[in-house]
């Protein structure tokens, strides 16, 4: 049923005509490949219609910046913050029982501006435009607000939440993409790879609500897919600037993708040595010479902005003294649970990261993490159409790598306040890599038997139909 890369459908063996043989291929591949979008922008609509307003990390500030970019046409600051909006904001933050979900009660007095609120309410402390954060998300955002700026405040969230869902869509569809050419005779892994994005109930939350981390991501899937591009076919124009393009997107976006610089100048410095032999031609060396010209100059404009500032001022500090490593935060969470938990919260954590699943949900989740790296290093010596191109592994592993440094140093290790940052949200930009891994041991474990696949799948269809229906639909309208 799923059929190999470079077979004729089932019933087209004999068509005379290569033209419509072609066709029938084509149309075999990629139909799995609709399925999988139109899925991902169905869940992401639920998940954004179904979530209250203002339940997700940070989502009364994102907005708040989106909707000041919309009605000026230009970065707010903070003199140009608007009570008008702040009035609409607390009532439907008092419609919408904010405080009864974070456990942080209202006062009974409405205030009138955000800074009335206790300090202890999040909403008054998440507000990005007054840390002059501009995110190049809040651009896309605010797009698709401006025709609706005339409706009340929620019709605007929620048509900023769907543009994060179209961008979800996206993010899907390239993991199935890489991973059909990373393992080209095996359709299952990539169906799997792109089951694990779409049905992470985390995933979708997050990019089902207003935030600057989809777009992040959707830029660093568009640089993976560009390598992954390079390794398995040639260095072209489409391919150089896809890595740029996306590698400023995502870095423009949030600092969580900051991992791709030095992502990319390790791929650089691996392709180089792949093609050390055979020369260059000259308009390889053209398409590097403008890719690295517009890597620089996208930097150069993210460097001066307060997101480039604030991710440079945390690489600065890589050299992390040994008694670090076993630092215990003021929770009393060490460095070795701060990665548990982090592994946890990829998976799902709810709300403003106060909805967590059970301990057997993760335990079980963990489990097939450990299965997975059990089927990468068991049928490592294997030799059968499991098999992925020889340098797949080791660029994903890079990609994950790098991206798991950097949030360690970060996020962890790098904090300054006392307390741990373990939301594995922040390693989202690196689900493609992660979701190739995660599939790729599994199936090579099972042998690519389609009853494992099924279990694989049928797995993360349970996991996510019982968070919602037994986790966020009770907690916010039970």
């Amino acid at each position: 049923m799923l059929g190999k890369r470079g077979e004729p459908c089932e019933g087209k063996a004999n068509v005379p005509f290569g033209g419509l043989r072609t066709v029938c291929r084509s149309l075999h591949e990629h139909h799995w490949l609709a399925l999988l979008v139109a899925l991902a922008l169905v869940r992401g609509a639920l998940y954004a219609t179904v979530v209250p307003p203002w339940q997700s990390p940070d989502e009364t500030g994102h907005f708040e910046y989106v909707w000041l970019l919309a009605h000026l046409r230009r970065i707010p600051t903070w003199a140009n913050v608007s009570p008008g909006f702040e009035g609409q904001l607390i009532d439907s933050l008092y419609q919408w029982r904010f405080g009864d979900y974070l456990a942080q009660a209202l006062p009974a007095d409405r205030p009138e501006r955000l800074d009335g609120f206790p300090l202890s309410i999040a909403a008054r402390r998440a507000r990005t435009v007054a840390a002059g954060r501009f995110s190049l998300a809040y651009l896309v955002q605010a797009l698709v607000t401006v025709p609706l700026l005339h409706k009340g405040i929620e019709a605007q969230l929620y048509a900023a939440r769907l543009s994060s869902v179209l961008l979800n869509a996206w993010i899907v569809a390239v993991a199935y993409l890489v991973c059909r050419e990373l393992v080209p005779r095996e359709p299952g892994t990539a169906l799997l790879a792109a089951a694990i994005v779409l049905l992470n109930p985390q995933h979708t939350f997050i990019n089902a609500t207003v935030g600057d981390g989809t777009l992040a991501e959707a830029g660093a899937a568009l640089v993976i897919y560009g390598w992954v591009r390079v390794f398995s076919r040639r260095f072209s124009a489409l391919e150089g600037i896809a890595i740029a393009v996306g590698t400023v997107i995502a870095n423009l976006s949030k600092n969580t993708a900051v991992f791709l610089i030095v992502a990319d100048g390790a791929l650089v410095l691996w392709w180089a040595g792949r093609h050390r032999r055979g020369g260059w031609r000259s308009w390889q060396v053209a398409v590097l010479a403008a890719m690295l010209l517009l890597l620089v100059g996208g930097l150069w404009l993210w460097l001066g902005s307060a997101l480039g500032d604030r991710a440079v001022s945390s690489l600065g500090r890589l050299i992390v003294p040994l008694d670090r490593w076993t630092w215990v935060d003021q929770r009393g969470m060490t460095l070795g649970q701060a990665l548990l938990v982090s592994h946890d919260s990829m998976w799902a954590n709810f709300g403003w990261m106060n909805l967590p699943l059970s301990n057997r949900w993760y335990g079980a989740l963990l489990g097939g993490s450990i299965l997975a790296l059990v089927g990468w290093i068991v049928g490592a010596r294997t030799r059968t159409r499991l098999e992925p191109v020889a340098w797949a592994p080791a660029m994903m592993l890079l990609l994950l790598a790098v991206a798991l440094g950097v949030y360690v140093w970060v996020a962890l290790l790098g904090r300054d306040g006392g307390l741990y940052q373990f939301q594995g949200r922040y390693l989202f930009p690196a689900i493609v890599p992660w979701a190739y891994l995660l599939a790729g041991g599994w199936t090579r474990l099972t042998g690519g038997r389609r009853g494992a696949l099924l279990l694989a799948v049928g797995g993360l269809v349970l996991l996510d139909a019982w968070a919602m229906a037994m986790y966020i639909v009770p907690y916010y309208y039970g």
